[in-house]
């Protein structure tokens, strides 16, 4: 008997172990209510928003960013070709028109 004493029963040492479950961040607060703790509250749950819209605007300019830097690369590229191409016709135009000077 005494040994049964001195031991919780199962159901109750389960009980006692189980964490109880987190009271949501409104559960607290009644609508009429506009206590410090709740203030506080819906102020944290705003700016975790605020937050969170920030990086993704950031991460959406950076996306561009990165996207707009490939373009201009490409377009550099093709300039840079086109320049080769009308210095290499400048030069000719030039030869030409020495030779016709000259001769």
């Amino acid at each position: 008997q005494q040994q049964q004493q001195q031991q919780p029963s199962p159901a109750s040492s389960v009980h006692s172990l189980s964490p109880s479950p987190a009271p949501s961040p409104d559960s607290s607060c009644s609508s009429g209510e506009d206590s410090t703790g709740c203030r506080k509250q819906r102020q944290r749950k705003m700016n975790n928003v605020a937050a969170k819209k920030s990086r993704d605007t950031r991460r959406q300019k950076d996306q561009d960013n990165e996207r707009l830097i490939i373009e201009l690369r490409t377009e550099n590229e093709q300039l840079r070709a086109e320049e080769e191409k009308l210095k290499q016709i400048l030069e000719k135009a030039k030869l030409k028109l020495k030779a016709v000077l000259n001769g």
